[in-house]
């Protein structure tokens, strides 16, 4: 029996969707092989960076029934169903029960059972992930060995007949016949802006002991030293901003309490920081509405479908013979028709007819206003403070009416609901290279803040902390930061009509996760990769979105301009050639992650099965030749 080498660089979800799918489709295969599986990642397998050590404030951003590890009859061409738990029916089904709005594992008690639209803390999800991956491992079959290296990836040469050198960080060195690269999540080196700032902190450090710079959050436990009498900027109001506030809050021993109107009041611990805010465009994130949709629901376009795209294509590879597309002219009006039409029927609760649909100059007005969100000529900054508070209200109140009883998020949600269409539109160079780079620079951002939120929760306890006074502004919309060395202190600074507006803070924190761009990974397997060939950065024209160039089989395309067909690459590390690769599977709705692991399994037992009737091709003709002979 033949023996074949697989490696998977990289062990968090993507890489787990990979081991469960070689499993599954290992054994509907009639391979006479046996597979010695590598598994290579430093940290916990399965996790990633949901690591099951992370404190119970910190929420995943998915509810619970939407998130799952397995493929179920929605999945197409990705292999065998193998049905398994998702992380809610795990977690009843282990002994977690919610009690006093804590996951308690309560064993057997039948009480308080997980509400399905619940937000879970990530160390749970954690747990899950690496749940599933003992699963896989308690499951594979016989002729498929593991084996473990706890270490960081360090290069992959590929050679002439096909093989792939694999070198590890600790210098061990192997060779496999095929390498999936899930490597998920990285750092980029700092940039010159981050450079200045960290110099401002070793030049002030005599003076502001407090003084600090942080650029990259790959966990909150690194705001540990942060003293409770320093003044923190957090730069963003997204979802790693939420993260942040819960760690030097509740983090800190603070507390919310519902307040008889149902809304919330925090009560200090005395060892928070000051926190300041701010974003380029001003305001939080808007929350996610209630789900009313259950795990599997999701609206299906009307308008913005895979139809109506490929009939823009077609138009335009006859008219100037290039099927490439302009989102803001040719797309954006349908995607704007698309959530006016969920906008009115949700209004006046009932589904128009679409050949009949046209919408109103109000009902566009109102959707304008809610995607670009254009806020008002604001005079200072206590007027801009005002606003803001009225803004956070409103969104609470919206979010609570759900995503199908609520006009405003049953229309925002929309967004991720038909994300399937988007890909189909942008994926793979879909768009022309200038559209490119307008839609992931401002239409992305503009998408995230409006449909890709915190649960309401995060909103209503950021609406306590500023009422409590723990938690403010730090300045208006377009804020910038410049280095005040009298003070030894960050200024964040906004303009307005009557004038301008400073803040000070001892401490920066840049709340974002880096965008991978190969060429500025700080990862030295991503270095080696570079300068050997094998990875490429991807480009649409002379535009650079991110991730590394890959084919439509999800190959790495090297230097020459040839697809690596021994090589894989999923997930994170392909953000660019594929949209928006950051979401785990969910259940019922043909998760674009499980089938892509799915086809690249696939296709690795198809090259499998070609080389064998090659192999085997060679053998018989030997033996003709000896005969004649």
């Amino acid at each position: 029996m033949n023996k074949v080498r697989i490696a998977i660089i990289g062990m968090g979800p993507r890489g787990l969707s990979i081991l469960e799918r070689l499993n599954a489709i290992y054994k509907i295969s009639d391979q006479n092989l046996k597979f010695e599986l590598h598994l290579i990642d430093p940290r916990v397998y399965g996790q990633g960076i949901h690591t099951s050590e992370q404190s119970d404030h910190l929420l995943v951003n998915t509810i619970a029934c939407q998130i799952t590890m397995f493929s179920d009859d929605s999945v197409t061409d990705a292999g065998p169903i193998i049905p398994g738990l998702s992380i809610l029916e795990w977690a009843r089904q282990h002994g977690y029960r919610e009690l006093n709005n804590k996951f308690l594992y309560l064993g057997n008690h039948i009480c308080n059972e997980i509400n399905a639209n619940a937000y879970l803390p990530r160390r749970m999800l954690g747990e899950y992930l690496s749940w599933v991956y003992r699963e896989q491992i308690n499951q594979l079959h016989p002729n498929i060995k593991i084996i473990r290296h706890q270490q960081l990836a360090y290069n992959i040469d590929s050679m002439d007949d096909g093989q792939q050198i694999i070198t590890l960080a600790n210098g061990y060195t192997f060779h496999a016949d095929k390498v999936f690269i899930t490597t998920g999540h990285g750092e980029n080196t700092p940039s010159p802006q981050d450079l200045m700032y960290l110099k401002f902190v070793q030049e002030v450090a005599k003076t502001n002991h407090k003084a600090d710079f942080i650029r990259n959050i790959t966990n909150t436990y690194s705001l540990h030293h942060i003293s409770s009498e320093a003044v923190v900027a957090i730069e963003g109001i997204g979802l790693t901003t939420y993260d942040l506030i819960s760690q030097l809050t509740e983090g800190r021993s603070g507390k919310f309490i519902k307040n008889t109107d149902g809304t919330l009041k925090y009560l200090p611990s005395g060892e928070e920081p000051h926190i300041l805010v701010y974003s380029r465009y001003g305001l939080p994130y808007a929350s996610r509405g209630i789900n009313q949709k259950g795990a599997h629901g999701q609206y299906q376009a009307r308008f913005f479908t895979t139809n109506a795209i490929d009939k823009l294509r077609i138009a335009n590879q006859q008219n100037r013979g290039n099927g490439q597309l302009d989102f803001e002219q040719e797309l954006l009006p349908i995607l704007l028709k698309e959530m006016c039409y969920v906008y009115r029927c949700t209004i006046d609760k009932k589904w128009y007819d679409i050949e009949a649909y046209v919408p109103t100059s109000d009902d566009f007005t109102k959707i304008e206003q809610i995607f670009f969100g254009k806020l008002p000529s604001l005079q200072n900054y206590e007027a801009f403070k005002e606003y803001a508070i009225n803004y956070l209200q409103t969104d609470i109140e919206d979010a609570l009416k759900g995503n199908i009883d609520g006009a405003i998020k049953a229309t925002t949600d929309i967004i991720r609901d038909i994300r399937d269409c988007l890909r189909y539109a942008v994926d793979y160079a879909g768009l022309t290279p200038t559209s490119h780079k307008i839609f992931i620079e401002q239409y992305c951002p503009i998408m995230n803040r409006i449909a890709v939120g915190p649960p309401v929760i995060r909103s209503q306890q950021l609406l306590a902390l500023l009422n409590a006074g723990v938690i403010e502004f730090a300045c208006g919309p377009k804020g910038r930061v410049e280095l005040n060395y009298q003070t030894s202190r960050f200024n964040i600074i906004s303009e307005f009509s009557d004038g301008s507006y400073t803040s000070s803070a001892d401490i920066l924190i840049k709340a974002r996760t880096d965008t991978f761009y190969p060429a500025l990974d700080k990862s030295p397997f991503i270095a080696n990769l570079l300068k050997n060939g094998t990875i490429q950065p991807f480009f649409n024209g002379d535009y650079h979105p991110s991730g590394i160039a890959i084919s439509h089989h999800h190959h790495p395309i090297n230097k020459n301009g040839d697809e690596v067909k021994a090589l894989w690459a999923l997930g994170n590390i392909v953000e660019g050639a594929n949209f928006y690769t950051y979401v785990l599977p969910r259940p019922g709705v043909n998760s674009r992650a499980i089938r892509d692991a799915g086809k690249c399994v696939l296709e690795l037992f198809e090259q499998l099965e070609t080389h064998e009737v090659v192999a085997a091709s060679k053998v018989k003709n030997s033996q003709e030749l000896i005969e004649t002979l």
